[in-house]
């Protein structure tokens, strides 16, 4: 009873005498987060990291699309934690502490609240626990049963030679597996204390074992037990300390959201307000300044990335009215009364609007060419973007190798068929109906003897059959061989194009890393061995092409587009001649920002991900141009709104 109360006793003195030290984390947590909201070169390494991660996302979205090649799909949680496993720490509460940085960075790219969920589902987070849980759990557990069987004379040496020494009353007792009580590393002041403090109860264990006429596997269980006693405060100690971490990351650092949503808000009361006084005039005019105000906020506070419901709303509801606008007037444009010119109008928008979703605004960006960002080739992220290109068994190049490779076994097979089955076996027949006495084939000659007897016409029947069937064989494979052709080129133009795309956006590099892969992990087989030419004439074709970006992925084509959706659909929607001119000329503020080349764009690789920065680029006229036409076609709409009043 005594030993069990005074278990519980040390149990709770352990859980605050042999845990982590939880200032030591909250220091290095706090530091980390004003390092890097303040961008201090001491981070410098963990922003050319965060760099590299949004250059992955951005390559990886450009080479084969943003969907995932693998039935594990990565999200940034488990980016972020790669540049962990990557970086040594000086402690494992400073690892702790990184992991909840992490966490933190996580939050802010996606302009959420930090939230305990976020923390926990952090791969770096719960390997640094599991660390930690290892340390306590797995190395105390065979430090302690190694200066047990050390006092019982059971093992030669122990870094932790304290306790009493006593012999086994059992002169023969030897453990079963000694390899498992043998700790090799040195004395651990950690797991001297815990041995210290419970000194007490460890001594009157091994008294207790020592006279026991025990051995092998029961005297182990033995040990086993009473090392698992001394160490029964581990979980509680891992569960409080992992509850506690977590309320310092969580207390010391508090991610806003953003506040830019209420004025949705404002906008609705504005016209519950005006619905409740019935004052429907007023509508109009209500919109008018709803509008003026989001032209004000998309000019100069929107952030594509982080006001996600600004994004949603506009997404989800102007662009849809948009849509429905164009679509609206694309079936009018076939309406009995419809004149010519408006057909012409309306069929025109839809076209315009294809293109300037379709072709880039920023042509040959600098900072984001693979051979200006030397870094990413000595980062993690260069291997998470060729498994996503080639190593993954789901990606494009992976499965067109693959394909290429089954049917160039299928046809290999087949052939061989013809001559090891078919062809033996049209020859064997020929000999047991008499039609074929014998066949050599030497130095490249054949020579063959017939019996006459055999292929005169009362046999007819005989090498009719012999034929016809042999003949069979033959024409269904060619029939197959021809389709398996077809499918292994067409699967190789395949192949091409998506290998293409991926030396589209590489260096050589990269490149040079890409083929060696495909030729040692992909083409193995002797088929593609002998087909690998053709899988390899790709890579001699020009390398170095501009990188051209479309306005959507970018914060100043984002808004220019949004500008001229909210004028154009203010300008349909309305009927009053000063709110079309309104709406026109927020068209007319677009079309000429789309000729103005901002000092820095900033890029969208994807969300919740880092953005990139580029300042060398050009701006492509066409875009521009087709945004004056599409203005100028709703002009010459509004002139004849005119004409019409």
């Amino acid at each position: 009873m005594k030993k069990v109360i005074f278990t519980i006793i040390f149990s709770l003195i352990a859980l605050s005498m042999f845990s982590l030290n939880m200032d030591d984390i909250k220091s290095y947590y706090t530091t980390y987060i004003n390092e890097y909201e303040s961008n201090s070169e001491n981070l410098n390494w963990f922003f050319t990291e965060l760099k590299n991660l949004g250059l992955y996302k951005f390559y990886k979205t450009q080479m084969v699309g943003s969907a995932e090649y693998t039935d594990r799909p990565s999200y940034i949680s488990k980016h972020l934690s790669t540049i962990s496993e990557n970086h040594s720490f000086k402690s494992l509460e400073e690892e702790i502490a990184f992991s909840g940085f992490l966490a933190y960075v996580e939050s802010k790219l996606s302009g959420k609240t930090l939230k305990e969920e976020t923390i926990r589902s952090l791969p770096a987070f719960y390997l640094a626990l599991e660390e930690y849980s290892s340390y306590l759990q797995d190395n105390g557990f065979l430090y302690i049963k190694n200066a047990i069987a050390y006092s019982l004379g059971l093992v030669k040496d122990s870094p932790n030679k304290t306790l009493i020494m006593k012999k086994m009353k059992n002169r023969k007792a030897e453990l079963e597996f000694p390899e498992y009580y043998i700790y090799d590393g040195e004395a651990d002041e950690f797991f001297d204390n815990i041995i210290s403090k419970n000194k007490d109860l460890l001594e009157d264990g091994i008294n207790e074992i020592s006279k026991m006429m025990i051995t092998g596997e029961d005297l182990e269980i033995e040990i086993d037990d009473l090392a698992s006693r001394v160490l029964s405060f581990v979980p509680d100690t891992i569960k409080n300390d992992t509850q506690n971490i977590i309320s310092i990351f969580l207390n010391n650092a508090k991610v806003e959201k953003s506040n830019e949503w209420i004025r949705f808000i404002i906008y609705i009361a504005i016209i519950l307000a005006i619905y409740i006084m019935k004052k429907t005039n007023l509508y109009k005019w209500a919109f008018f300044v709803i509008l003026i105000s989001e032209v004000i906020y998309i000019l100069f506070y929107y952030n594509f990335t982080k006001d996600m419901i600004t994004s949603f709303i506009y997404g989800s509801f102007i662009f849809t009215a948009f849509l429905l606008t164009l679509i609206v007037l694309f079936f009018k444009a076939f309406g009995r009364n419809t004149s010519l010119l408006s057909r012409i109008i309306n069929i025109s928008f839809i076209i315009i609007i294809g293109f300037l979703f379709t072709i880039p605004l920023f042509t040959d960006v600098q900072e984001i060419k693979m051979e200006n960002n030397i870094d990413f080739h000595n980062s993690p992220m260069q291997k998470e973007l060729l498994n996503d290109t080639l190593i993954y068994p789901y990606s494009f190049v992976n499965k067109d190798v693959a394909y290429i490779g089954s049917q160039l076994s299928a046809e290999f097979s087949e052939i061989r068929n013809i001559y090891n089955q078919s062809l033996k076996k049209f020859l064997l027949d020929s000999g047991k109906n008499n039609i074929l006495d014998y066949l050599t084939f030497e130095d490249g000659k054949v020579s063959m003897d017939l019996l006459e007897k055999g292929i005169y016409i009362d046999n007819i029947e005989v090498y009719k059959e012999l034929t016809d069937n042999f003949r069979k064989v033959l024409e269904d494979f060619e029939k197959s061989s021809q389709k398996r052709y077809e499918n292994i080129y067409n699967g190789l133009n395949i192949y091409n194009n998506h290998v293409a795309n991926i030396l589209k956006y590489s260096d050589k590099e990269f490149m040079d890393l890409f083929k060696n892969n495909l030729e040692t992990k992909l083409i193995k087989s002797n088929v593609l061995i002998n087909f690998k030419p053709n899988l390899l004439k790709v890579f001699s074709n020009e390398i170095n092409s501009p990188i051209n970006l479309k306005a959507i992925i970018t914060d100043w084509g984002t808004k220019i587009l949004i500008l001229l959706i909210i004028g154009f659909l203010f300008f349909n929607l309305n009927e009053t001649l000063l709110f079309k001119l309104t709406g026109l000329s927020i068209m007319v503020i677009a079309s000429i920002l789309s000729f103005i080349k901002p000092e820095t764009i900033h890029i969208l690789s994807e969300f919740k991900y880092p953005l990139l920065n580029a300042n060398t680029f050009g701006i492509n006229a066409t875009f521009g141009l087709l945004m004056i036409l599409f203005t100028a076609l709703s002009g010459l709409k509004i002139i004849k709104f005119y004409k019409g009043r």
